[in-house]
């Protein structure tokens, strides 16, 4: 899918968005292929983190009822919702909007992943209506967001894929509202994160199956007390192997199903968390 905006989106445009933004590697080489630019431009991301904030902010007022219908259907509380700001937008036409409001330095410097092509050729390549993003962001500090997630989804809500706004070297989901000096999971997905909190178990989110170094940097601090729980499937046990971390293995599954369809797993989880007080 990345392939194909890429191919569809003009070069001219992509040498705008790589001028200084951080990229993970593997999208970011793509990126840099298709521009012909040199792989050593990395931006100010703190000034980028404090556009995302508001980026995050503004989507969060947009949150329309049948996005918040959709994100209750999979368990989500109106009191996480604006815990979290998670918010939705009908297109990319909010976010052009923002940026142009935006100091010219700032805009220069505020890049996007995956490129910044009409939502016309998400539709098309997906044969859909409509699409709708449901945003999630990774709050660092207050008024600095190091990404906001997007799961796309259709007009009836089937959820369709999942990227990135600015794919930063500080990315941990709810890392910013826990107490780190305790015991806590880290998960894969940001939904895993939310399904825990409505249990009271602490936790923080990858948002994919594999810790870059940035947040094993992030994580560093917190040694002995972040306890590594992927999803128990090929590519969750794959992604704990050799990491230096304490683990606690699931069974087949996601943190998120698992909890809904069996509630009393949260105490296997709370035990597991108490052993390392």
């Amino acid at each position: 899918m990345f392939d194909v905006l890429v191919e569809r989106t003009p070069s001219e445009l992509l040498k705008h968005e790589l001028l200084s933004n951080y990229y993970h590697e593997g999208y970011r080489n793509v990126m840099l292929q298709a521009a012909g630019q040199p792989a050593d431009r990395v931006g100010d991301q703190a000034e980028i983190n404090t556009v995302f904030a508001d980026m995050a902010k503004y989507c969060h007022s947009l949150l329309d009822q049948p996005s918040r219908d959709w994100l209750h259907g999979r368990g989500v509380t109106d009191e996480q919702i604006d815990r979290h700001q998670i918010g939705c937008t009908r297109g990319y036409n909010p976010f052009i909007v923002l940026l142009e409001k935006l100091a010219s330095g700032v805009r220069r410097n505020c890049c996007f992943y995956p490129p910044l092509v009409a939502m016309d050729a998400v539709k098309t390549h997906f044969s859909k209506e409509e699409m709708v993003l449901i945003t999630v962001p990774f709050v660092e500090r207050p008024g600095s967001v190091s990404n906001l997630c997007c799961r796309v989804t259709d007009d009836d809500y089937t959820e369709v894929f999942k990227f990135f706004f600015s794919h930063g070297p500080t990315a941990l989901f709810n890392l910013d509202k826990i107490d780190a000096s305790k015991p806590f999971f880290v998960f894969e997905g940001v939904f895993d994160v939310l399904a825990a909190e409505r249990h009271g178990i602490p936790s923080v989110g990858l948002g994919c199956s594999t810790l870059s170094q940035e947040q094993l940097a992030l994580l560093a601090p917190h040694y002995g007390k972040a306890v590594l729980c992927l999803d128990g499937d090929v590519a969750g046990r794959k992604g704990m192997d050799g990491i230096n971390m304490p683990k606690h293995v699931l069974p087949p599954g996601d943190p998120d199903d698992i909890l809904t369809a069996t509630p009393s797993y949260a105490a296997t989880l709370r035990d597991c968390l108490l052993s390392h007080r």
